[in-house]
């Protein structure tokens, strides 16, 4: 019975590896590959993640600012408007539900201990243009001083991260625009 339960392992080791090298394959075709190195340069994206952004966004360019790709995801803060009154609420979780799980769960990476990575080293290793690499260097900064900042303050875990994914979106939304017109 054990031996049945380790060779399904290694079934599904094997499966799981070819479909990432599938992925990798298709992440470097000439139509993604700009927008998927840009995307892999900031912290807690990695290949997968970043492929799947762009597969599931497509253009980025269609959004025309960075509020837009964040409302498109559905990261900005709910509101109900009454007369004066105005109160905030959690995110509205509208919009692409899959981008906005992958970009949360990235933004997980920030609140952790951060090395800084020259943009020229980050432009080196993943083979993209020196403005795009500073922009992720930046955002990396930004992201990690604001998960800190958050997390300091007593905001519980959760609600910090939301609001680091909510910045996530908008420095994926800034970096892809960037590599696109590369």
């Amino acid at each position: 019975m054990l031996a049945e339960y380790l060779e399904g392992v290694r079934f599904h080791r094997l499966r799981r590896d070819r479909l990432d090298a599938a992925i990798a394959e298709r992440a470097a075709a000439p139509d993604l590959a700009p927008v998927v190195s840009a995307l892999c340069c900031i912290r807690g994206i990695s290949t997968l993640t970043a492929f799947s952004v762009a597969a599931e966004v497509g253009d980025f360019s269609r959004f025309p600012t960075a509020r837009s790709f964040m409302s498109y995801l559905g990261l900005v803060p709910s509101e109900s408007s009454s007369g004066g009154s105005v109160s905030r609420g959690g995110i509205t979780r509208t919009g692409n539900g899959h981008v906005r799980t992958l970009l949360v769960e990235s933004a997980w990476h920030h609140a952790r201990g951060y090395s800084p990575v020259s943009a020229a080293s980050l432009a080196a290793a993943r083979g993209v243009a020196a403005p795009v690499a500073e922009a992720a260097a930046r955002a990396n900064r930004r992201l990690h001083d604001r998960a800190v900042h958050l997390r300091s303050r007593g905001k519980p875990a959760s609600l910090a991260n939301a609001a680091v994914a909510r910045e996530l979106a908008g420095f994926v939304w800034a970096v892809a625009n960037e590599a696109a017109a590369r």
